[in-house]
C-alpha cells in the first residue's frame, strides 16, 4: 500500500500537478489582491488555496482515467 503511494505520488509530481497548482494558485491570489482593497488578505490566500487545492485535485482525476 504505501509503495503504491510513492509510486502514485512520484508519477503526480513528475507530471507537473505541482507546477500547475503554484500557478493557479498565484494567479487566484493576485486576481483576488486586485480585486479587494486590503493586501495579504485571508480572502486572497483562501482563494490561492483553493485554486492549487482544485488544480492539484483536476490532475489527479485526469491521471486515475
Amino acid at each position: 500500500m504505501l509503495n503504491k503511494l510513492k509510486k502514485l505520488t512520484k508519477e503526480v509530481i513528475s507530471n507537473d500537478v505541482v507546477i500547475r497548482a503554484f500557478k493557479t494558485a498565484v494567479q487566484a491570489f493576485v486576481a483576488v489582491l486586485i480585486v479587494t482593497d486590503s493586501p495579504l488578505s485571508k480572502t486572497a490566500l483562501a482563494a490561492a488555496g483553493a485554486a492549487a487545492i482544485s488544480a492539484a485535485w483536476n490532475s489527479i482525476k485526469e491521471y486515475r482515467k
